[in-house]
């Protein structure tokens, strides 16, 4: 099997790999802010319970707030310095989707245009390869459907005897032409040529 065209570029659709990211890139910002104030609102419910208990001193939301973010500061420092190599990850992942995605489209777009197509072979680390036997499946059909070689083997014993066919043409062909030229150049075949004249016969 053989690839139609190597795929090495990182970023392989915008569409595809964009959209996931912005997404993951949403659910993370969401998630430690919902942690961040899942645990404020945890820190008031045991202030207000030693309120009531007698066990502290009445302090405002603000200062409650303030004391929350400076004991909290190294959770949000971990959550900002981590995104990057999260969302670098889940890219890396994105490419394992989208390129098998725009692999199979560029080929699909071929077979519309009625083109030979190869048997397509994703990289080891691609997530789709399970669809990849299936859809192989599917080109051989199409280039036997189509009358067309499903490997290169095929196409290359084709061309093979397409070449020695034209070639067999072309020598018979020029050996045509060297046999009419041969005939052009003899001397019976001349007719703009004149008959030299003889010796002259003294008179008598």
């Amino acid at each position: 099997m053989t690839n139609d065209r190597v795929r090495g570029r990182v970023w392989v659709s915008a569409r595809i790999q964009g959209r996931i990211l912005g997404r993951i890139a949403c659910y993370w910002a969401i998630y430690h802010a919902v942690l961040w104030n899942a645990i404020f609102v945890a820190r008031y419910i045991a202030y207000r319970a030693s309120l009531i208990a007698g066990d502290t001193e009445v302090r405002t939301i603000g200062q409650l707030y303030a004391t929350f973010a400076s004991d909290y500061a190294g959770l949000a420092l971990c959550a900002v310095l981590l995104a990057p190599v999260f969302l670098y990850d889940v890219f890396r992942q994105s490419h394992r989707i989208a390129g098998p995605l725009v692999r199979f489209q560029t080929v699909l777009k071929r077979m519309i245009a009625g083109e030979r197509v190869s048997t397509v072979k994703l990289r080891k680390d691609d997530l789709l390869t399970e669809f990849q036997d299936v859809f192989n499946e599917f080109i051989e059909y199409y280039n036997q459907k189509h009358g067309l070689a499903p490997n290169d083997a095929r196409m290359n014993e084709r061309e093979a005897a397409i070449l020695e066919q034209v070639t067999q043409v072309r020598a018979a062909v020029l050996q045509e032409v060297e046999s009419m030229a041969a005939e052009a150049s003899s001397p019976g075949n001349r007719p703009w040529t004149k008959p030299q004249a003889g010796p002259a016969t003294p008179r008598s």
